[in-house]
């Protein structure tokens, strides 16, 4: 019988610290840019509708998840002195959304009992969602582009909707905190 309840709280210990380290899941961020372009030009912006007819494993709704998207890119780049314009723009944000599941195995090869430990092997699988979102800045005098910003990020599937939109916007927060490079 103490097996048995070990082996429970074993499991269970395990289940909890996988929920708290992928609710505590950190935003990964990465940037290229193009260290020729003058990015003193740039003084308006138009965020350019994305074309992804769907987005597989996106785990919100796609319209709450574009409109939040779309108005944290203006929230971020209007604080910074830019403003938006839907007639000749100096810069387009043109961005695209990957998520893929993933699988990880962790196996586990003892466990403790009141006698000691036990030799086993347990393999539990998890399964999780990570996002991608690679944002380009594309020169529209030049039509190329001289910025690209990718966070990516472990999506907590039983965040409630709050959760995953501030989430979006924190993204979106550190992955243009380097635009304009200086």
């Amino acid at each position: 019988m103490k097996i048995k309840q070990n082996t429970f709280i074993v499991t269970l210990l395990f289940l909890i610290t996988l929920t708290l380290l992928s609710a505590c899941s950190s935003i990964d961020v990465t940037t290229t840019y193009e260290p020729d372009a003058d990015y003193n030009k740039l003084r308006s912006f138009m965020v350019v509708e994305n074309q992804q007819e769907e987005i597989i494993y996106l785990p919100m709704d796609k319209d709450v998840f574009e409109k939040t998207l779309r108005d944290s890119f203006a929230t971020e780049l209007t604080s910074k002195g830019f403003n938006t314009t839907p007639n000749n723009p100096d810069f387009l944000v043109s961005y695209y959304v990957v998520v893929r599941e993933l699988r990880e195995q962790l196996r586990i090869d003892k466990y403790y009992i009141d006698q000691g430990y036990h030799p086993t092997l347990r393999t539990h699988i998890r399964a999780y969602p990570v996002g991608s979102l690679i944002v380009d800045i594309i020169d529209t005098s030049s039509k190329k582009s001289i910025w690209r910003g990718t966070a990516k990020s472990i999506l907590g599937e039983h965040d409630n909707e709050s959760d995953k939109i501030e989430k979006i916007r924190l993204a979106v927060h550190k992955l243009l905190a380097s635009f304009p490079p200086k």
